[in-house]
């Protein structure tokens, strides 16, 4: 059986521009594709409630254990609420202290008009009454539970208070800080001791606001008015509130093997979901570039896809020959990895930039796989930019280049026949 298989010495290479508008197309395409597939197959999977059961069993027996020491405010769903939320709650019970004992009334805004609201005791700021926590989570922490039965910190860490003389001193000075001057200027400077060092029984668990301050906060804070002055002081409260917050649980992780063994078995379980997710990514990437730079290219002959074939491309072999399966082959393994950042998208359209920081089976994050990949794609694409023959990583080390079918002219005296039956 003869058959022509290509012109001989045709060596009329594709334009580069045409080239990269074939490549731009494929991209788009398959992207397309993967975004589909990712939609009708994976989605599904992801969103399968038997693949976070342990992950959520996980999850509650580490929220029971924080509800315990009051360091997190939870909502009525039980799920954590932003500590930012928890520090403005704080910051009202201060100011609302304040104005208690100064005798002075406290107003908020109650239908966008300022209301007088009566403060009684149970809106003060204390850490616990008859061991029930009321208003202060974080005193309620430094000051009782850190030392209760609940707490399973070894005897030696719960009477431990570093560098400070009792546990009050560990609160205010080593997890608020308010011995730090920046601080001292919005807080009473007799807050927790008297001049010789003694407990004051009155503010025993009550760091409280200068009156100046207080008026400060209110205004900006209560009645919603524009204040430089009190967005300053706020600031300052909530980088107290969460270095405290953070210096608890600092503790917790440090000593507390509860607390460990809860953190160890929510990110074993996060990180299989996630590994899940990823494996689920590249399946859809896997089953995506077979059927587009596989299964299309056969269909259509010469290893074209659709981008090629709507820009009028074909390969053929640097010495203008027929491409053979095994030149196909080699393109198609490198552009299977060069291609592979396009997982990127469906990560992103998730909008859970965790996957790309989760540990992979073999301990490789996925973040360097990309990265990895983004380097090796800009290589191809350089290549393709400065190289004389136009070709991609994939094209140059499975020896083939791009033709312009329009260019190529029959010449009888050129043709090669295929003679093999």
């Amino acid at each position: 059986m003869k058959k022509v298989v290509y012109e001989k010495n045709n060596n009329q290479i594709a334009s580069r521009s045409k080239i990269f508008m074939a490549a731009a197309l494929d991209f788009c395409i398959h992207m397309v594709l993967l975004m589909l597939l990712f939609g009708i197959a994976s989605v599904p999977i992801l969103n399968n409630s038997s693949l976070y059961a342990n992950f959520n069993v996980c999850r509650d027996e580490f929220f029971n254990h924080i509800k315990e020491t009051k360091l997190y405010t939870f909502d009525e769903n039980g799920e954590p609420i932003n500590s930012n939320y928890g520090a403005l709650s704080y910051t009202i019970t201060l100011i609302k202290t304040s104005y208690y004992y100064e005798g002075e009334e406290y107003s908020e805004l109650v239908d966008g008009k300022e209301t007088i609201i009566e403060v009684n005791e149970d809106d003060l700021l204390e850490y616990e009454v008859n061991g029930e926590l009321v208003n202060d989570n974080l005193g309620y922490y430094f000051i009782h539970f850190r030392e209760s039965t609940n707490s399973d910190l070894p005897n030696e860490v719960k009477t431990n208070y570093g560098d400070y003389s009792n546990k009050y001193n560990y609160f205010y000075s080593g997890a608020l800080e308010l011995n730090l001057p920046s601080n001292k200027v919005y807080f009473n400077s007799e807050i927790y001791s008297d001049s010789n060092g003694n407990i004051n029984e009155l503010v025993k668990g009550k760091p409280l606001l200068n009156f100046t301050t207080a008026e400060i906060l209110h205004d900006y804070i209560c009645l919603n008015k524009d204040s430089e002055e009190g967005q300053k002081a706020f600031d300052i409260i909530l980088k107290m509130y969460n270095g405290a917050i953070n210096f608890a649980f600092m503790e917790l992780d440090t000593y507390s093997p509860i607390y460990k063994s809860y953190i160890t078995n929510l990110d074993d379980q996060q990180n299989h979901i996630l590994n899940m997710q990823f494996l689920s990514l590249f399946l859809t990437y896997v089953v995506s570039f077979g059927i587009y730079f596989v299964l299309i290219p056969v269909f259509l002959k010469e290893g074209r896809t659709l981008g090629f074939k709507a820009c009028r491309l074909t390969y053929s072999t640097i010495n203008d020959d027929y491409p053979k399966a095994r030149n196909i082959i080699v393109k198609d393994i490198l552009l299977f990895i060069t291609d592979m950042i396009v997982i990127i998208l469906p990560i992103l359209f998730m909008g859970n930039m965790q996957i790309l920081f989760s540990n992979l089976f073999l301990g490789v994050k996925p973040v360097y796989l990309i990265i990895f990949l983004t380097l090796l794609s800009l290589i191809s694409i350089s290549m393709a930019c400065f190289n004389k023959k136009h070709q991609f990583l994939g094209e140059y080390v499975a020896l083939l280049v791009s033709k312009d079918i329009d260019s190529l002219v029959v010449n009888e005296e050129n043709i090669v026949i295929d003679e093999t039956k």
